[in-house]
């Protein structure tokens, strides 16, 4: 059996898209792992069935039960494998077509209310996403199809748009192509307010390609999967929702993963307060008894503020009276690292899981390693790192995903597979990038308290490049600090 599916495999490649090829390569090899010394002719229909009970109870990694939507999948590939077995001669009929296929109930989806898609839309404002979830709201588009979309083949004049092309990732690789099927090849209309959305978006992306010059990824002048250095991959796309990009909401079609996410300390932290994100602050006036603030869009009024930007921005910012020449030096003084998140997947799960553990460190690259599969179905395990520091490459490349795998070798005593990866630079991001080194030597007690000093007691400090710690901070870092600011403004 094993012999056969290889060369089946290989057989219909051409025929198929990249996508559904991998998804029958993942089935053909749990089905040989069961039958691999399977004579071709010798398979019955209830061998085939015991397959299927064999798969259901103990097909995944390390004997793990593999769900039913998962083995009917395995049917599927098999069905038509033997199909084709049976029209070339190879075997006498298809045992697979009279064995009985494992049932897979599909799950209900549930649909928005009206309100429901507006606080939607409200909570989208400002995020680099929102586009793509309109898109995905308001014309049913899929999402391969949605980050597929470009620019051309929307009519503005005619309201619609052309679905002619999709973007799906194939082990860690964009692959743009035609649409799943020729009724998926189609012309959608488009109403008003996405319309007007369009329109926005077309502005501020050209805004964005001005601004990041030779950086600008120009593959394919695609509407939603530009940003300024990157194209977006579907998995992005879910992962933002399922992480509770719009909390409070049940989540649909994309998972339902519920309202948690990693923004949920900030958003706590900002209840109550008036918060204006996507705009950069240009002057900082604290002459007067409060504080006048002008940024790109807007002029604001403030008893106090407080400014948490890294150093190297705030002596950006223009302060009037300006800022004291000792907290300029000190601030100039908070140089940046490189800083990089890189998440790799591998298709040995029970043996990284047991090396790895719940973390560990080790002497080359990455630095260190943190599994990230707790909720993960499937048969693979995603293990991360955060590169940074002066030591850390700063352009991530295969090189730096060889060395992750060298790594994890080292770690499990055997060679392993990678499956996909994922990394995010934002060294060369100005607005995004985050300050990774500590403060060095005689730096914590003679450049941070000049950091930390309000002026005037109006003007405070916050961030985790403010806060005295050994080693990075990260988002406790940032905690700690606006603990401090708390205290300062009670006080004030």
């Amino acid at each position: 059996m094993s012999g056969f599916l290889t060369d089946w495999l290989e057989t219909i490649r051409p025929r198929i898209r990249e996508t559904t090829w991998v998804s029958y390569e993942m089935a053909a090899n749990r089905i040989t792992r069961q039958i691999e010394a399977m004579p071709l002719q010798a398979l019955t229909p209830l061998q085939v069935e015991s397959l299927y009970s064999t798969l259901l109870a103990n097909g995944g990694a390390g004997g793990r039960p593999l769900a039913p939507k998962t083995v009917r999948n395995c049917h599927i590939v098999l069905r038509r494998a033997l199909a084709d077995a049976e029209r070339l001669g190879l075997v006498s009929r298809n045992p697979a077509a009279s064995a009985r296929a494992v049932a897979a109930p599909r799950a209900e989806q549930g649909t928005w209310s009206s309100e429901e898609i507006q606080r939607f839309f409200e909570a989208l404002a400002g995020e680099r996403l929102s586009m793509a979830f309109v898109l995905l709201a308001t014309t049913g588009m899929r999402r391969g199809e949605v980050l597929g979309l470009r620019w051309e083949d929307i009519d503005f004049d005619d309201r619609s748009l052309s679905i002619v092309q999709t973007l799906t990732t194939v082990r860690g690789e964009r692959h743009i192509g035609p649409p799943k099927t020729g009724k998926s090849r189609r012309r959608v209309s488009v109403d008003k307010v996405t319309l007007d959305a369009l329109k926005s978006h077309r502005k501020r992306k050209r805004v964005e390609r001005i601004a990041a010059a030779d950086v600008w990824s120009n593959e394919g002048d695609l509407v939603d999967s530009v940003t300024r250095h990157c194209v977006v991959c579907p998995h992005l796309l879910t992962f933002s929702m399922q992480t509770g990009m719009v909390n409070n909401m049940q989540v649909l079609n994309l998972g339902d993963a519920g309202s948690h996410g990693n923004d949920l300390l900030a958003k706590r932290s900002a209840e109550g307060l008036d918060v204006r994100l996507g705009q950069r602050a240009r002057l900082i006036d604290w002459s007067g008894p409060g504080v006048h603030v002008e940024t790109d869009d807007d002029v604001l009024q403030a008893d106090a503020v407080v400014v948490a930007v890294p150093g190297p921005l705030t002596i950006g910012i223009g302060f009037w009276p300006a800022l004291p020449p000792e907290k300029a030096v000190a601030l100039s003084e908070l140089t940046y690292g490189t800083a990089a998140k890189v998440i790799v997947q591998y298709a040995e799960r029970e043996t990284v899981s047991a090396a790895v553990g719940h973390g560990c460190f080790t002497d080359g690259t990455p630095p260190w390693i943190v599994e990230q599969s707790v909720h993960q179905p499937g048969d693979a395990v995603s293990v991360s790192s955060l590169l940074g520091g002066d030591a850390e490459p700063a352009v991530i490349d295969e090189s730096v995903f060889a060395a992750f795998d060298a790594s994890v070798t080292a770690l499990t005593g055997t060679a392993v597979a990678r499956t996909g990866q994922l990394s995010h630079s934002w060294t060369r991001d100005e607005l995004a990038r985050v300050i990774v080194r500590a403060p060095l030597g005689d730096q914590r007690t003679r450049v941070l308290p000049h950091v930390q000093r309000p002026l005037g007691g109006r003007v405070f400090f916050a961030g985790e490049h403010t806060d005295d710690r050994v080693g990075p901070g990260g988002l406790e870092g940032a905690a700690r600090s606006e603990l401090r600011v708390a205290t300062e403004l009670a006080s004030a």
